[in-house]
């Protein structure tokens, strides 16, 4: 709302993965993380830039948790989006199996623990693609995030910042999946805003 309010186009995909659509769309992701519900953000991309309101070379990609997976994701498979904002999102699948405080997420959609299948876990991860960014991308996250352990985030900014690729951290106190407190909840919007109008 806030994006919207200032003259951005917010779009919200309904990507394979989720459960909206019953058992069947919801297990297409199986032991391919990322791949199909990516594919499902490029041809919205696309669709959007046939669209005379729009302009296709000023798109962008922002999502929170699993939102914030496919944004790191996403930037390590296409060039397409103008910018990027990632909030508590998996980058290392591997380091995230033994840290999050849900770690049998990980092995119900990777179909095991990652020294059953250490490349089911790389290829799904952001980390392990990091090369293929160039898409400027900010780094939000909580200090006290046990869902997303802040090192997630920690380890894709650090990788931009050697890579050369712009980008900066933000990094919440006290906040554990999401900003709590009024201050913090005042605050993220707006970074996001001025991260994109940046780029705009």
């Amino acid at each position: 709302q806030h994006l919207a309010s200032k003259g951005y186009v917010v779009v919200s995909v309904d990507n394979r993965g989720t459960g909206a659509r019953g058992e069947e769309f919801k297990k297409m992701t199986y032991l391919e993380l990322g791949k199909y519900e990516t594919i499902d953000q490029i041809e919205a991309a696309k669709y959007l830039g046939t669209q005379s309101y729009i302009d296709k070379d000023r798109i962008g990609i922002f999502g929170w948790s699993y939102g914030g997976y496919m944004t790191s994701w996403a930037v390590t498979q296409t060039n397409r989006f103008r910018a990027a904002s990632m909030g508590a999102g998996l980058t290392n699948l591997v380091s995230m199996s033994m840290t999050s405080d849900i770690r049998r997420y990980l092995v119900e959609h990777l179909g095991g623990y990652y020294w059953d299948d250490m490349d089911a876990y790389r290829k799904s991860s952001a980390m392990h693609h990091i090369e293929n960014v160039v898409t400027p991308t900010q780094v939000i996250h909580g200090q006290q995030d046990l869902r997303v352990p802040t090192s997630q985030g920690q380890e894709f900014y650090n990788a931009l910042k050697y890579r050369g690729v712009d980008t900066e951290m933000i990094l919440y106190p006290r906040t554990p999946h999401g900003p709590q407190e009024p201050k913090f909840l005042m605050d993220v919007s707006p970074r996001i805003l001025t991260w994109f109008n940046k780029y705009r």
